[in-house]
């Protein structure tokens, strides 16, 4: 008797499948930091690789949340929402060539441009309400929050000067703060990456779902 699966268990897989790519991904970025990268040089230093490759990812992430809100009119709202707090990232991974660009406000003039992008998006709440309640209960998510949670609470901890010298004492060094916040940081734009590619994936069945019930909806 052959094996075959109903349609719970075939999302299930593709489930699995997708989160063990992510988890290959991780794992990969480790493999080419340890044998590629650091063994040349310093890679942490100011616009230095690290940095780069944490410009590109995040470049990455705003396009695809860019990409889309243009090809799911239905998720547009939720998706320049979350494309707002990628260009804000953006922005303060850029904060020293944005301040010298730009006088007075430096690289928080970004915010003349987001904050208008974000207001727009609740001039229908409604709508905006029903795609924010969808996406909280999806594994996209899940997979953003876990990059949030390494970017900023365990990043911003990890790599904080007083907390490393409380945990080192006499052996700190400057060059660990960077190296833990940096790595971190690393990280989690490749989750966020990850959640965007869900967010994709939420918005291709979102839109289905409307759909069916628009169409039940006719008279």
């Amino acid at each position: 008797m052959g094996l075959s699966l109903d349609t719970t268990e075939k999302r299930a897989l593709w489930q699995l499948g997708r989160y063990a790519v992510y988890i290959l991904l991780l794992f990969l970025l480790y493999l080419s930091l340890v044998y590629v990268i650091l063994p040349k040089n310093w890679a942490f230093s100011e616009n230095g690789i690290i940095e780069c490759i944490q410009l590109a990812l995040l470049i990455l992430l705003v396009a695809a949340l860019g990409i889309n809100a243009l090809i799911y009119a239905r998720t547009r709202k939720l998706s320049l929402l979350l494309m707002s707090c990628g260009i804000l990232a953006i922005a303060r991974e850029m904060d020293k060539i944005l301040d010298e660009c730009i006088p007075v406000f430096g690289w928080q003039a970004i915010f003349l441009l987001v904050v208008p992008l974000i207001l727009m998006q609740f001039r229908n709440w409604q709508e905006l309400r029903k795609q924010i309640s969808k996406f909280i209960t999806s594994q996209a998510m899940a997979i953003f929050l876990m990059g949030i949670i390494i970017i900023i609470p365990l990043a911003q901890c990890i790599g904080d000067t007083k907390y490393l010298r409380a945990t080192m004492g006499g052996e700190y060094i400057r060059a660990y703060k960077t190296l833990f916040e940096e790595s971190l940081e690393l990280y989690g734009y490749v989750i966020l990456l990850c959640g965007a590619f869900e967010t994709m994936l939420f918005s291709r069945q979102f839109q289905k779902d409307e759909k069916v019930i628009s169409a039940d909806n006719k008279p």
